[in-house]
């Protein structure tokens, strides 16, 4: 019985400047294992009343004389079209345009369709709009909502978050002469991480462990923990922005291995037989998680792609916050780009005129280091860069003063415990 389905009501009821009308339907006929909506006339050939005004967008799941494929095996029954979309429009993804969604729509479709031993169907799409709407494919859908977006352009939550917080405004650290151009300092390092971050969101857009606002609530903590114990712990200006800073460092520098480990395909879970890098370093996590790997591998069988790489990213986190070299500078054959030392360090030189200034890289990256560790590996001395109780900074000159390191990795180690989330 053919069923005739009447949108004008709906369009011309609807506030929205644009609608978006998807279509997971045969373009034609009925076909066993295939999703299909009966019509009188097929939906080439079907009109519909656009409202004025308005940019109307139908995208079809199959070209006119297709039909839309439908996994049906045992276990899971989905359609590819549909599936594909929700990967695509999901909050971690990349995609933000319409032109970006169609894009990598098609080609999660094809990637299904393959996979399951179907045919491959080629997405459609008929429009109607005013010639001022040009570059409608090209307008951002997600602006102000999606995950990891870069709002550097409009507002760089982790650098109002460092340079305004009510730290500053403790102790010692409020009078200080040098106050102004260390939270200037901590600004553009916070900055520079985050510009970093954004890096990774878009280079690895599977990953739904990210969480942008994780140092926010570390800095949240410390200025909680700090705030109970104002009168004894005095906290200076450099303390301050050593805690205030570190905490994006870290991120920073997670961010850049991922960036590297894209080389080496975190999302496969296929052992390749390399012996050396970061690459054997994860196939050997893959190997003491038989388990994990064997469920990983049976939900991307049965379509469940999001999940498969959920696990895949799991595992390459766990990889590198166990890897040391993620932690040591690039030219020390570890991972951390030069480009991005350099970027944080036209350093202090110039107000401490020496490498030992406040927040010279080697300390910043041993207390970024710290934030994951135990207590215990703060006593440990087995290794040049271990921070100690007191050191002297900017010897002999008016800025000489002392900075309590092992007291500020304590504070960043508690804070972080208490900023993760468990929701």
């Amino acid at each position: 019985m053919p069923l005739r389905v009447d949108l004008n009501e709906i369009f011309e009821n609807s506030e929205a400047r644009s609608i978006l009308f998807f279509i997971d339907a045969c373009r034609e006929g009925i076909e066993l294992g295939t999703q299909s909506i009966l019509s009188i006339k097929s939906w080439s050939d079907g009109k519909i009343d656009d409202s004025k005004n308005r940019n109307i967008v139908y995208i079809f799941a199959c070209e006119s004389g297709e039909v839309s494929r439908f996994v049906n095996d045992g276990t899971d029954h989905f359609s590819l079209f549909s599936r594909a979309l929700s990967e695509v429009i999901h909050v971690d993804s990349a995609a933000s345009s319409l032109r970006e969604i169609l894009n990598d729509t098609q080609k999660t479709l094809d990637e299904l369709a393959d996979r399951h031993g179907k045919h491959r169907q080629k997405i459609r799409y008929h429009c109607e709009m005013s010639v001022e709407d040009e570059k409608f494919f090209d307008r951002n859908f997600f602006e102000g909502s999606r995950k990891g977006e870069n709002s550097l352009d409009k507002e760089d939550l982790w650098y109002n978050a460092a340079i305004s917080s009510s730290l500053w405004c403790m102790d010692s650290a409020a009078n200080s002469y040098s106050a102004g151009d260390l939270k200037q300092r901590v600004g553009s390092i916070v900055s520079e991480c985050r510009r970093q971050w954004l890096v990774a969101v878009k280079s690895l857009p599977q990953d739904v462990w990210r969480d942008e606002m994780y140092p926010l609530r570390v800095i949240e903590r410390i200025a909680f923990l700090a705030s109970l114990c104002q009168s004894s712990l005095k906290l200076s200006a450099s303390e301050t922005a050593l805690l205030l800073v570190v905490p994006f460092v870290r991120e920073a520098i997670l961010s850049a291995t991922v960036a590297r480990c894209l080389e080496m395909n975190p999302l496969s879970l296929h052992g390749t037989g390399t012996t050396f890098g970061l690459r054997a370093d994860l196939e050997k996590f893959h190997q003491a998680m038989p388990q994990l790997i064997r469920k990983a591998e049976r939900l991307n069988e049965r379509g469940f792609i999001q999940d498969h790489n959920a696990i895949a990213v799991w595992i390459m986190y766990r990889c590198i916050l166990r890897t040391p070299e993620v932690w040591i500078e690039q030219a020390k054959g570890g991972y951390i780009p030069d480009t991005l030392l350099n970027s944080f360090l036209e350093n202090e030189k110039q107000t401490f005129g020496s490498d030992s200034a406040v927040l010279a890289n080697a300390r910043m990256l041993e207390m970024a280091r710290c934030i994951q560790r135990s207590p215990e590996y703060m006593d440990r001395m087995d290794r040049p860069e271990a921070l100690k109780s007191l050191i002297t900074i900017g010897i002999g000159t008016s800025s000489e003063q002392i900075i309590r390191e092992k007291v500020l990795a304590y504070l960043l180690i508690l804070s972080s415990r208490m900023a993760i989330a468990l929701e």
